[in-house]
């Protein structure tokens, strides 16, 4: 699986784009507490040079932390104070007068944190809000603990060849708007938007001013009842064009500059660019390059904290007359622009680009993810001016705890400079998973230059992706929540592919339960109402492994040689904008609940939205691009999607009792009740393989485990991880499986 970019460059030019720096509290003692947590600016406060001192909890004598009546024990500290009850200038003034240098609010939800407070204020020390988590972790020791607040800003070293702070304003800078004078850019002291969602830019010099073009503050003038409840919102359209700039005596030249970029509709459903910089080699009399920025950031989503645009410029090398021009062409929202740099490329610069994901999906089964073999490749560009020899390419897969259970290398001879196409490379193993246990694993890409060569950043040369193996759950969306998909407007069907794994016992048997998923739709329509069909369906035998032969002109529906059938569901929408439902999967031919599956097979799952419903959204996952495995059906055709349709699939034991029946004495579990382990008595009168599952009285898998050649043998199962209750064991062969309950109490 690869990083998505939706849109493409206008021009030739590299871009990369990556979290550079952002504000931070660094804790340096005690131990226990020490590390860099980022926090959000407050709209009020004084400057925000690098601060440190000693820290404290807000107390008003009583115990409470909130700051909302009196204040003591914060002379000279940094006081930390929770968020609630009474507003945020209220909480700092008082721990203003109270002698604290600066305040830290804490906030006291799991949400994130966020820029607040009103822009004028008697406050006049830096104030600023911390995650909880982060602050909880503070508080334990926060008697004795001393930290730092300030901007971190690993960029690498480069020789600045000119440079714009904005602190002198937008001075020596053009505006121009449309289809209003007013309707452009404009400075703010801080950089950070007025609107009612705010937006802030972390960039080194954030507190001397930013560009600004605030879409938002048009629109609702700060205040969330201005925000339309529908669109179309007001197109702004808006450039900031710079002084002239002489290059005559530069060359290998690269802009770089910080920013916060937050879109939501016009750019891209328009299929215009929301963002863009377009260069001019003759004092702004043509404008004959432009490059799209921030064609990755969907509509309602926005940069990560510490952004930073790098796009190398060589037409700029050795003229006199060049300028930059920023436009922003948006509905709502904001583009916040700071520390814009013409810089020189390094000699050596390599950048992991691309990479491809593995397994075939985010999450899968411990039980289905064995024989799902994997190949691994990635791509590397070198942005730098000179070509590099013999770099090396690494790939790595750890497991929950950190272990590498998989690597791999491979040496790259010769990586040109100046490139903005990438090399593909393909690492020489491959990857059979086995058995793994359930938890987090990450897959690690990574490039070195050869001994004795300097990159110019080592920021850029590591990308890292992640994947779960579960107890029961397939899943091609990560855990967090989507909200984007794209609009079909005609009757559509989205799928994902799934597989079972070779590695079953003939005994072995496994059913689909249920589908998670999730839609919106968009006012004025409503969901209630609309109905959505489910469907399970088995690529066949006809269909080659390689599915150049699968006819995708035919629907899920209209395919019985190539797609059986299996399972069905339908929901009927309850919510009016937006809803995630988990349905009960039927048998297509009993229509009993759960579906059966079979050994090493492959399935489509597919949500189905006809007439009425084509209007209905599929949340879609945008943080990562599948090659195959996931697809839409429009126009009479199946297209790989790229994008991962909200579809999970939930799997459990196909029946709880035992069809062909093992020996009683093939297995005795004890102790029983259990506490901390089970232990699992094998007796067969041959030596067979056999697959372990414990699963919950309903039949839901918790752990699925392999051992072969097992004749007479005990194994022990960790228990210490299940509640009280009781649980399914079953072991299974080729002759037969035997199940048994075991309790767990504490």
């Amino acid at each position: 699986m690869k990083k998505i970019n939706l849109l493409f460059m206008l021009i030739f030019m590299a871009v990369t784009s990556q979290i550079h720096g952002q504000y931070f509290l660094t804790v340096t003692e005690p131990a226990n507490s020490a590390g860099q947590y980022p926090i959000a600016r407050a709209a009020f406060g004084g400057k925000w040079t690098a601060l440190t001192g000693s820290f404290a909890l807000a107390n008003n004598g009583a115990g409470s932390t909130l700051a909302c009546d009196t204040i003591i024990v914060v002379s000279g500290k940094i006081a930390f104070i929770d968020r609630g009850d009474c507003a945020f200038v209220d909480k700092v003034i008082r721990a203003q007068n109270a002698g604290a240098i600066a305040v830290m609010i804490c906030q006291n939800t799991t949400g994130d944190i966020f820029p607040f407070g009103p822009k004028i204020s008697n406050v006049t020390i830096p104030v600023a809000m911390l995650h909880k988590a982060s602050c909880d972790k503070i508080k334990i020791n926060i008697a004795s603990a001393k930290g730092t607040i300030a901007f971190s800003n690993p960029a690498p070293a480069a020789t600045v060849l000119w440079s714009e702070d904005f602190s002198k304003r937008l001075a020596g800078w053009t505006t121009n708007g449309k289809p209003a004078a007013i309707d452009t850019f404009g400075w703010d002291s801080r950089g950070m938007s007025d609107g009612a969602f705010r937006g802030e830019v972390q960039s080194p010099t954030a507190e001397n001013g930013a560009a600004i073009f605030d879409a938002d503050f048009k629109t609702s003038k700060g205040d969330f009842n201005n925000v339309p409840a529908q669109g179309p919102y007001t197109n702004h359209y808006g450039e900031l064009v710079s002084p002239v700039i002489n290059c005559s005596t530069f060359s290998n030249i690269r802009l770089r500059f910080f920013q916060y970029f937050a879109p939501l509709n016009s750019g891209y459903s328009s299929g215009l660019s929301s963002s863009v910089v377009a260069f001019s080699y003759d004092g702004g009399v043509t404008w004959p390059d432009s490059t799209e920025v921030n064609a990755e950031v969907e509509p309602n989503d926005e940069t990560a904290r510490g952004s930073v645009i790098n796009l190398d410029v060589p037409k700029f090398d050795l003229k006199p007359n060049c300028r930059i021009k920023f436009i922003f062409n948006g509905d709502f929202y904001v583009w916040i622009i700071d520390d814009v740099e013409l810089i020189t490329r390094s000699a050596v610069d390599l950048v992991m680009t691309d990479n491809f994901f593995m397994p075939f999906n985010y999450a899968t089964p411990a039980s289905q993810i064995t024989t799902d073999t994997s190949t691994f490749s990635a791509e590397v560009t070198n942005l730098g001016t000179l070509a590099v020899g013999n770099a090396k390419m690494r790939v790595m897969i750890t497991d929950p705890t950190g272990k590498i259970i998989h690597q791999d290398s491979a040496i790259v001879a010769n990586v040109p400079g100046n490139r903005a196409d990438s090399l593909f490379v393909n690492f020489p193993k491959i990857f059979v998973p086995g058995k793994l246990g359930q938890g987090i694993y990450k897959l690690i890409y990574s490039v070195d230059v050869p001994s004795g060569a300097v990159d110019g950043n080592k920021l850029d040369n590591r990308q890292e992706v992640t994947f779960l193996i579960t107890e029961d759950l397939f899943s091609k969306h990560d855990a967090n929540q989507n909200s984007r998909g794209l609009p079909v407007q005609t009757n559509y069907q989205v799928g994902n592919l799934y597989l079972t794994s070779t590695d079953w016992n003939t005994k072995d048997k496994f059913k689909a339960t249920d589908v998670g998923f999730g839609v919106f739709i968009n006012t004025p329509e409503k969901l209630i109402g609309k109905s959505v069909t489910l469907y399970l369906a088995r690529f066949t035998d006809k269909v080659d492994r390689n599915f150049t032969n699968w006819d995708r002109s035919k629907s899920i529906t209209n395919n019985k040689d190539q797609l059986e059938l299996v399972g069905l569901a339908t929901y009927d929408f309850k919510q009016e904008s937006s809803e995630r439902a988990v349905v009960t999967l039927q048998d297509f031919t009993t229509f009993t609940d759960g579906v059966e599956l079979k050994k090493g097979s492959r399935y489509l799952l597919a949500a189905s939205y006809a007439d009425a419903a084509n209007k209905i959204i599929h949340f879609l996952e945008l943080d990562y691009f599948y090659d195959f495995g996931t697809f839409i059906y429009t126009d009479n055709q199946w297209f790989d999607f790229g994008f991962a349709p909200e579809l999970s699939m939930r799997l459990a034991l196909s029946t709880p009792n035992d069809e062909i029946a093992l020996p009683e004495y093939s297995l005795q579990l004890m102790p029983n009740p259990a506490t901390d382990f089970v232990r699992a008595q094998v007796n067969f009168d041959k030596v067979s393989d056999v697959n372990f599952v414990i699963a919950d009285i309903q039949g839901r898998i918790i752990r699925i485990e392999s051992k072969k050649k097992v004749i007479k043998e005990s194994f022990d199962f960790d228990t210490r991880a299940l509640a009280p209750g009781t649980y399914l064991m079953r072991i299974s062969s080729d002759e037969g499986t035997r199940t048994k309950k075991f309790v767990v109490q504490r």
